[in-house]
């Protein structure tokens, strides 16, 4: 087997070009996808990540909705921020950025998410 070398970003742009299509016709057929996260804390790189998941949608046209919650936040803050998600018409999928704040169980908070 022969090593092959793939440019990233070359693979990261076909990817965003195909699915800006697939929005826009989406849209087209009166269906708007959007993208929800939950940060819960300060830590840099989920602050990074999520922040990244922002730019992409922005790119492709995608609707996006970030709840950001304090290092304070309690498990009760977390779940009213997740029963949000659940119910918010112009998310159709949302992620749960971990690690959590120590004592907030990830476990319980991820079996919230409605499928």
């Amino acid at each position: 087997m022969t090593a092959r070398v793939l440019d990233g970003l070359a693979a990261a742009a076909a990817v965003k070009a195909e699915l800006s299509v697939r929005i826009r016709s989406l849209r087209e057929n009166g269906k708007t996808p959007g993208l929800g996260t939950l940060l819960v804390g300060s830590d840099p790189g989920s602050q990074s990540y999520v922040g990244g998941k922002h730019r992409d949608c922005a790119e492709v046209g995608l609707e996006s909705i970030r709840i950001d919650l304090p290092d304070s936040a309690t498990a009760a803050d977390v779940r009213a921020a997740i029963a949000d998600l659940n119910s918010a018409a112009e998310v159709t999928g949302y992620i749960v950025q971990l690690p959590l704040p120590s004592g907030i169980d990830d476990r319980e908070m991820l079996e919230l998410i409605d499928p």
